[in-house]
């Protein structure tokens, strides 16, 4: 369930609304809604090590977090992904109020959710054919098992 976004400055920020968020490790999920997302919040959860922390500085919203989703996902490595979870340290700076630039552009990670998860949906995986050509295999396919889990994500290399 999509709770809020806000395209700010490239980064599109997105709540998925799952049922394990914390602020400061203190509000329920059922609470979440009461969240300002648009101001400084912290989101910290025990059970899944997450750690997002956002304050707004300067004209800028900077996020740090540990990268590290705050709901279940599924077990990694697995037999079609041999990469592993891990902390990362992430800092985002995303205008506040963002300018129009009226050009397009490349943007390998075009956003992050509002616990820190970053989306990359260029993540396909490189297939090689008998004949030498090069394919990217989009993630959501039959072709090739490259382990994700119930999220539709899957681990990178780190």
């Amino acid at each position: 369930m999509l709770k809020r976004s806000a395209y700010a400055g490239g980064l599109l920020l997105i709540s998925l609304g799952f049922g394990f968020v914390y602020q400061s490790g203190q509000v329920p999920a059922t609470e979440l809604a009461s969240i300002d997302f648009m101001g400084n919040y912290s989101i910290t959860d025990p059970a899944y090590k997450t750690k997002t922390t956002v304050t707004l500085k300067n004209g800028q919203r900077v996020m740090k977090t540990n990268g590290l989703p705050n709901h279940p996902t599924g077990d990694f490595p697995n037999s079609g992904n041999p990469n592993r979870i891990s902390v990362q340290r992430l800092t985002y700076s995303i205008p506040v109020t963002p300018q129009l630039s009226g050009k397009a552009v490349w943007a390998r990670e075009p956003g992050v959710a509002l616990n820190g998860v970053k989306f990359e949906p260029g993540t396909a995986e490189r297939f090689v054919c008998e004949n030498g050509e090069n394919y990217r295999i989009e993630a959501l396919q039959e072709l090739i098992d490259l382990g994700l889990d119930a999220n539709h994500a899957h681990v990178q290399p780190t």
